[in-house]
């Protein structure tokens, strides 16, 4: 396309208003003017790659330029000169969330039937996906994007692998808890159960875990000095149990009236066990060393378990999108997205994700 020339033009083929008070005429619009910048426009919707092509130019519609220039962008970025003859897509309805360790379909699925199976064939995608431990712990997950010419036997054209192990210290994934509902009293000298017990069951045995105490314990005697141990235990097998913690209280008295003495105690203690259901129990005794005395451990004697595991990113939501070249000559291909994780983990494609089957002459 040429600037005006005709010979009423301005300086640098420019188009001006002239000056009729010097008697410098303006730039004459001409025929050869106007059809220049007609068919410089028309021919941009006229390309066949434009998608308007086969479309009646209509002076009513104020769009088709900007509709071809569009259409020549997207039916020639891909291949140069080759022509888009088909678009097939399709979105998922609901999300889709899997814990399989084995390729589990989505729910989203192309069925295609190509123009010509000779034809280039791209698939695009853009998948929003989230992969996560439930427990807080290592992650792995895997999309495959698959194909089959029967809509049974799939391959994996390619697979997109999401690895979550950012580190971040730790966090609680269970909390259980005991409490007694009445008061305990012993004057033995051999530990006595005080109705705070816990059989744990724990999510990982290797993670460490939090117990939490908060026990009143009273000890007295009417007669002279005494005291009392409160102890916090475990077993494997809820019969022969270990101490972790003793907790001592004395009362000193050296005549007949009772001297008061009662403590509360609070700890936490860090425990870390393999068995798969250690269990905890809180006891106490009397006078394990000094004759004679009551220990007593107060109704609302509580003991909790937190289980503590590594702490990882949780949420890795985050989009992935791929475009692939796939040329095959099967009169009905089918696509597909399947997703699948590790023992444990869990893997989510989002509502909204997209298969698109591209096809080019």
């Amino acid at each position: 396309m040429k600037r005006v020339d005709n010979g009423s033009q301005g300086a640098g083929n420019l188009y001006t208003d002239g000056n009729p008070g010097t008697g410098v005429l303006g730039t004459i619009v001409d025929s050869s003017c106007l059809n220049a910048i007609q068919e410089e426009l028309v021919n941009v919707v006229l390309d066949p790659n434009s998608g308007v092509a086969s479309l009646s130019q209509n002076n009513a519609s104020l769009n088709q330029l900007n509709t071809a220039i569009k259409g020549i962008i997207d039916y020639k970025i891909l291949n140069g000169d080759g022509i888009m003859v088909k678009n097939t897509e399709a979105t998922i309805g609901t999300d889709s969330t899997v814990t399989a360790t084995t390729a589990t379909a989505s729910g989203l699925s192309v069925s295609y039937t190509p123009v010509n199976g000779a034809n280039d064939r791209y698939l695009f995608g853009y998948l929003d996906w989230n992969v996560n431990d439930p427990d807080g712990s290592l992650a792995e997950g895997f999309i495959d994007l698959q194909y089959s010419t029967d809509n049974s036997t799939w391959s994996t054209i390619k697979t997109f692998q999401r690895d979550l192990d950012l580190g971040a210290g730790e966090k609680m994934v269970k909390d259980d808890m005991s409490v007694s509902t009445s008061n305990a009293v012993t004057t033995l000298t051999s530990y006595q159960t005080t109705g705070v017990s816990l059989a744990y069951t724990p999510i990982n045995g290797a993670n460490t875990r939090m117990l939490i105490l908060n026990v009143d314990n009273y000890v007295t005697d009417n007669d002279s000095g005494t005291a009392s141990q409160v102890a916090l235990q475990y077993s494997t097998d809820n019969s022969t149990w270990s101490t972790l913690r003793i907790y001592n209280n004395f009362q000193a008295s050296t005549g007949s009236t009772a001297v008061f003495s009662q403590i509360p105690i609070n700890d936490t203690f860090r425990h870390i066990a393999t068995t798969n259901t250690p269990y905890y129990r809180i006891v106490h005794r009397a006078n394990p060393s000094i004759g004679g005395g009551t220990s007593t451990v107060f109704s609302g004697a509580g003991l909790v378990v937190r289980e503590m595991a590594p702490q990882y990113v949780l949420e890795n939501r985050s989009p992935v999108s791929f475009l692939i070249k796939h040329n095959n000559n099967s009169a009905t291909p089918y696509y597909r997205i399947a997703h699948r994780v590790t023992s444990g983990d869990q893997s989510i494609i989002y509502t909204g994700s997209v298969l698109r089957v591209m096809e080019f002459n």
